[in-house]
């Protein structure tokens, strides 16, 4: 059955399964629905139920693209920083308010891209990041740079710039090849922490 199984339906392995687990219960003695019922699960629990996982296909970007992906990061770290740079918690209620078009040409929405060892720039230095890029069909506008919700699993950190109107959903993420990048680069976007 295991050289055929991808030949097969679910459906199917569970049925044969269950055929095989309640005749075996059978010619032991014991009761053919017993055998059938527990050889079923087996099929559903072990087997089907943990296939792998496939893990989407990035596109690799092209060298004219990965520049305009460096503008955009570019103006869009330059909007965060100076729309903070005076942000008063204290007489400021509303979070500030910014937003940049992460549009750039040949790519698809739902598409995932990706590049590696891109340049961004950031004041008198420069860092070297891997980034993804996720274009989203329903515009890719960005208003908020921040570190992923939930734990991040990243031992050198990633900044996620979030899709404008669209929930929390992310539409470039930077990978950091160390931690103090990323700690420079957070403190760079964020004046207001230097002053407390």
């Amino acid at each position: 059955m295991q050289a055929n199984a991808p030949n097969m339906s679910k459906g199917i392995q569970v049925a044969l399964s269950a055929v095989i687990g309640g005749t075996a219960e059978a010619l032991g003695g014991g009761k053919f629905s017993n055998g059938a019922v527990t050889r079923a699960y087996v099929m559903m629990l072990n087997h089907l139920g943990s296939e792998p996982q496939t893990r989407p296909i990035k596109h690799l970007l092209n060298e004219n693209q990965i520049k305009q992906l460096q503008q955009k990061i570019k103006r869009a770290t330059f909007s965060h920083r100076s729309s903070w740079a005076n942000y008063d918690p204290n007489k400021n209620s509303n979070m500030p308010n910014w937003d940049v078009s992460m549009e750039i040409d040949g790519v698809e929405g739902g598409t995932i891209y990706t590049a590696e060892n891109v340049e961004i720039w950031l004041g008198n230095e420069t860092l070297i990041v891997d980034i993804d890029y996720f274009p989203n069909t329903q515009g890719s506008w960005t208003n908020m740079i921040d570190e992923p919700l939930g734990k991040d699993l990243s031992p050198n950190g990633r900044l996620w710039f979030y899709t404008k109107d669209v929930g929390r959903g992310q539409v470039l993420q930077i990978n950091f090849h160390n931690r103090i990048d990323f700690d420079n680069y957070n403190r760079f976007i964020m004046p207001i922490l230097k002053k407390n």
